[in-house]
């Protein structure tokens, strides 16, 4: 049972949105709001939201393992922050599309110089 404060305050959300549109019945949004809102945020499709649930409560509790593993090791977040910025450095100078790293590829379309693709007889 939930208590009228939860209730009131993840109705009003369940309701901005609107994820009844999108196929969500409010007592499926209300036994894990958390992955639904953060689907809602990462899709702008309604009807994709249900889909990306399931996906979404993973990366969520893979990232709490991780932050369980890094506790136990004794890493904190200056350490972590440290790390990432060491990572993110070595491949800043890559080629990006939108934010994504691409290798550009370096081909030519066929070749339609050579004597033997011109048509003519061979000899």
């Amino acid at each position: 049972m939930y208590s009228d404060e939860y209730l009131s305050h993840y109705c009003a959300r369940y309701i901005a949105l609107d994820l009844r549109r999108a196929g969500v019945g409010l007592e499926q949004y209300l036994e894990r709001p958390a992955a639904y809102e953060a689907a809602a945020a990462e899709c702008p499709e309604p009807t994709v939201i249900p889909q990306r649930v399931d996906v979404i409560e993973r990366h969520l509790r893979a990232e709490a393992q991780a932050a369980r593993g890094l506790a136990e090791l004794g890493i904190d977040n200056a350490v972590l922050a440290c790390i990432q910025a060491e990572a993110e450095s070595g491949v800043e100078h890559l080629p990006r599309r939108h934010g994504t790293i691409v290798e550009p590829l370096h081909h030519r379309r066929w070749p339609t110089t050579c004597a033997m693709f011109r048509g003519g007889p061979r000899s």
